[in-house]
């Protein structure tokens, strides 16, 4: 495992900047000088997160992170790590669950190309909260807190991104609260396929493989019930599932 120095596969020279890359907030001629998305780097993330840097800073950091490879199930973190780090996926997937003592799962989000985890740690010093498992093979650019906050500190820009993205993950735990709280199973599984499907060929499609107990523990539900709905809408013709990709055909019912 060795750093992965995105500013040099994407052909940044440093010795045009000059100073210190930990300077804080840019000069306008330095932010014009800021390069397009570093290799390796998913633009995602980039845009969500580092786009504000200047091209020193953005240097600086890519050069501290470090790529690793996760096989297959293979658990990344912890509840109650104490780990302090970034994580960004760049190939493969990942879900974030929270597991009971009757061992029970919650699956929180399911991630993929572009997304990134573990932000929390940058900043406080509790314990990780949720797991994170490798659903397939995958890569992902680690950063470490210690090479992160030096910049935080000193750039007001990347520190008021890093709040927009407490605020999404805010908005989105509210939403789930409340689907819990308010809707049905049925309503779940709908509200589940909506934030899920794309349009592809006409059609609503969640081409990522789902098993029913993923669904169930997406929604916080019995797979038996899953199952049951699952079966009453594919006899409809309101959907399709063929190799566990579901294909939903035409609107879906108000009520089931």
């Amino acid at each position: 495992m060795g750093h992965y120095n995105l500013a040099t596969m994407s052909g940044v020279d440093l010795n045009r900047f000059a100073g210190n890359p930990l300077r804080g907030e840019s000069s306008p001629s330095a932010r014009a000088r800021t390069p397009n998305i570093p290799d390796g780097l998913p633009a995602k993330a980039f845009n969500e997160l580092f786009a504000c840097l200047s091209a020193a800073e953005l240097a600086h950091l890519s050069s501290r992170m470090v790529k690793r490879t996760y096989p297959k199930n293979a658990l990344i973190i912890y509840e109650e790590d104490l780990t302090h780090a970034l994580y960004i996926i760049q190939t493969g997937k990942v879900k974030i669950t929270k597991m009971h003592a009757n061992g029970r799962e919650v699956i929180i989000a399911m991630l993929s190309h572009g997304d990134f985890f573990g932000e929390m740690s940058l900043i406080d010093d509790a314990p990780r909260s949720t797991n994170a498992v490798c659903k397939e093979r995958s890569e992902l650019l680690i950063l470490r807190r210690e090479d992160f906050l030096p910049i935080l500190s000193r750039n007001s820009r990347l520190a008021l991104n890093l709040m927009r993205v407490f605020s999404k993950r805010l908005r989105e735990a509210t939403g789930k609260i409340a689907s819990l709280a308010l809707m049905d199973v049925y309503g779940r599984i709908v509200q589940l396929f909506n934030e899920l499907a794309h349009h592809k060929n006409g059609k609503h499609v969640i081409e990522d493989p789902l098993t029913q107990q993923d669904i169930a523990n997406s929604i916080g539900a019995s797979r038996e019930m899953v199952c049951r709905i699952l079966k009453d809408l594919v006899s409809g013709g309101y959907i399709q599932i063929d190799h566990r990709v579901v294909t939903i055909k035409k609107a879906l019912p108000a009520a089931w």
